[in-house]
């Protein structure tokens, strides 16, 4: 049984903790010449406080809007929310154009190529769960944040938004930076998607034998 802890990003199958995405991309990196490790991700020389809480208020409202639920922001947050629309818009061409879909949402005023290794990954996890996902969505229910497990590559992952609609279909994917009032995306066709996640699985690898899990 998967379980996830919210607080400290961690998850547990049978209460076995186990490797996740973000402490692949957190933790493999690169030594430059002055001696300094840098992660893939880079975020511990760009994301402060302020913005990680920032990026965290407007998934939230991502998630609101998805489920229709209705909620108040602040002026600083409102162009976002107009930049949310247009994705969203967006997004739902992409689904019929791919029919399967991973999408997440991105803060950031740069874009990072480990993304699309990220997103591989949880493509990867949504290929593992598909009749799961199709069994959420026959019940009605959108598939937003949920924790994942790949028991065939044992690590877990929490796609922000998956769209399932053809069991046998690969999955695409997209991360959606948004922007105020506007939306920059980066889209990985099925194809591109198989070779982003055999990238993803060489840094998998070097973690689990650095740490030893």
């Amino acid at each position: 049984m998967l379980t996830y802890n919210d607080e400290t990003h961690e998850y547990f199958v049978d209460g076995v903790k186990k490797i996740n995405t973000t402490s692949v991309f957190s933790n493999v990196g690169t030594k430059n010449s002055k001696g300094y490790w840098n992660s893939i991700s880079g975020t511990e020389h760009i994301c402060d406080e302020y913005s990680a809480e920032f990026g965290k208020e407007i998934h939230k409202c991502a998630v609101y809007k998805i489920n229709g639920t209705s909620f108040k922001v602040n002026s600083e947050v409102k162009p976002y929310i107009v930049a949310i629309d247009k994705a969203l818009l967006f997004i739902d061409g992409l689904a019929k154009k791919y029919h399967n879909l991973v999408v997440d949402w991105k803060t950031s005023v740069v874009r990072f190529d480990y993304w699309r290794m990220q997103l591989a990954a949880y493509a990867r996890l949504c290929r593992n769960e598909i009749n799961n996902l199709i069994e959420l969505r026959d019940r009605g229910l959108n598939i937003v944040e949920k924790p994942l497990y790949s028991g065939e590559y044992d690590f877990c992952g929490t796609p922000d938004y998956v769209i399932v609609n053809n069991v046998l279909a690969k999955f695409a994917t997209v991360s959606i930076r948004l922007l105020p009032n506007e939306f920059k995306p980066d889209i990985r066709k099925p194809s591109e998607v198989e070779t982003d996640f055999y990238q993803f699985l060489n840094l998998l690898n070097t973690y689990r034998i650095g740490c030893k899990v």
